[in-house]
């Protein structure tokens, strides 16, 4: 009767335990959030939140030809930062062919520009440039990078500030891309800030050409870009609502949509893509591998309750069921924008299922 009455309560404690787990891990209302990117009110732009994105649904295309014989870039940005980071990348914009790491990123960390473009052949997959303090918070900047075969240089508020030979931003054998903004295509790199335009030419502008367009800009009341006829795409944001910001040419519409999409989904994404030494990865450390420790133990004393298992097998059982219930809960977080389905989770998660059950065979209470 005692054995009976133990069992009830173990299994009903189990399925307790397992419910919080899978509403911490899946968080239901997490599948469709709104879309945190809003229109200005005072002055064209759009300002991204905590979970934002905008994108093309065509792709932009620089390729090779008799007006752009070596794939030249510029980007031309008017935009105020909200927000510093201390650790991260935030994309503010990124071209996104579907492949790891995106072609061209334009991003900030703490208060500072970084640039990468893909490159193989590093070790780390891509090149990268920088600009000190040239995302101070809440200023508004213009920023100009303009890039060919010869290298990349990066203007801010008319003035070079920073020059690479080693950068160049479109390979050789041209690009067809996505533009991407506000956030990454993984959706797992959201900026904070406020965005008056972009513009984006094929071909390298000329020192010249780039101080008076910052003269241009800054006589039109430091927000707006001034027009660019020839452009490959302009976004001026001046709709002021909807879901879709129109780029100057007509092609290349910029679509934002109301409920927040990730382009590029990622399973299980690898232990070194995401580490970071911070209290905020020691924090999700601990509650993966503490959270299943309840789990591990009520499922092993269980088994060895109320089905008479041996306790070398219980342990076996449950380790394989927490591997199995952690996988479940991963490959569901892809889905949720809030969430990342990560290795170094499922990892954790059977170790805590294992240390659960270790101590529920040691525990002389429980018994067959």
């Amino acid at each position: 009767m005692k054995t009976r009455k133990q069992t009830f309560l173990l299994a009903t404690a189990l399925l307790l335990a397992l419910g919080l787990m899978l509403l911490a891990g899946l968080k239901p209302k997490g599948f469709r959030i709104r879309n945190e990117v809003t229109w200005l009110k005072d002055t064209p732009g759009i300002a991204f939140g905590r979970m934002g994105i905008a994108y093309t649904e065509d792709s932009l295309t620089w390729s090779t030809s008799a007006g752009n014989p070596d794939s030249s870039l510029t980007i031309e940005l008017s935009l105020k930062s909200t927000r510093r980071y201390g650790y991260g990348i935030p994309y503010v914009l990124s071209l996104w062919d579907g492949t790891e790491p995106d072609p061209l990123v334009v991003g900030q960390w703490k208060n500072h520009l970084v640039i990468r473009n893909r490159d193989p052949g590093s070790s780390r997959g891509y090149r990268e440039i920088g600009a000190d303090n040239a995302l101070p918070r809440d200023t508004t900047n213009l920023i100009t990078i303009a890039s060919c075969a010869d290298g990349t240089t990066v203007y801010v508020n008319g003035q070079r500030v920073e020059e690479s030979r080693s950068v160049s931003l479109i390979p050789a054998s041209g690009l067809s891309a996505r533009l991407v903004m506000g956030n990454a295509a993984t959706a797992d790199a959201p900026w904070h800030g406020d965005l008056y335009g972009v513009t984006l030419f094929t071909g390298r502008l000329t020192s010249a050409e780039i101080s008076e367009r910052y003269r241009a800009w800054d006589s039109l009341g430091r927000a707006s870009l001034p027009n660019a006829p020839g452009a490959l795409a302009q976004y001026a944001f001046r709709e002021g609502q909807g879901s879709a910001g129109n780029s100057a040419g007509g092609a290349h519409r910029l679509r934002i949509p109301r409920i927040f999409r990730i382009l590029q989904l990622q399973v299980l994404s690898p232990p070194w893509k995401d580490f970071r030494f911070d209290a905020g990865t020691a924090e999700d450390a601990v509650v993966n591998l503490v959270g299943f420790v309840p789990f591990g133990y009520l499922m092993a004393a269980l088994l060895i309750t109320g089905l008479s298992l041996k306790r070398h097998r219980a342990v076996a059982l449950t380790v394989i069921t927490g591997l199995l219930l952690s996988l479940f809960i991963e490959l569901a977080q892809v889905w949720i924008p809030t969430r990342c389905s990560q290795m170094v989770d499922l990892m954790l998660n059977t170790f805590g299922a294992w240390i659960g059950a270790l101590v529920a065979v040691r525990d002389r209470t429980v018994r067959q």
